[in-house]
């Protein structure tokens, strides 16, 4: 595990599709930040290299306000573990 990223567990709202699909919709940070899932770009199972762990990986176009009030975007992967919990890398 790399000392420069820490895994971080978070709240997650998600759809599920009638095809068995999950899709997620809202990243809460342990804050209490919510992070708005603007479009999902890809999804496969993959592991954290920088952080450990492993099990689904959404990469993840996320949009919020700035203090301005302007729209900010990022993309950003979050984890969907096998038993369910989601996590995202981050900077220790």
């Amino acid at each position: 595990m790399n000392d420069l990223a820490r895994k971080v567990y978070v709240r997650v709202n998600a759809t599920f599709g009638t095809d068995g699909s999950i899709s997620p919709k809202v990243i809460e940070w342990e804050d209490g930040t919510q992070y708005q899932v603007e479009r999902v770009l890809d999804v496969r199972r993959a592991a954290s290299m920088r952080a450990g762990g492993s099990g689904i990986r959404y990469q993840v176009r996320v949009v919020w306000d700035t203090p301005e009030g302007q729209p900010a975007y990022a993309v950003s992967y979050v984890w969907r573990e096998d038993d369910n919990k989601w996590f995202v890398e981050a900077k220790n």
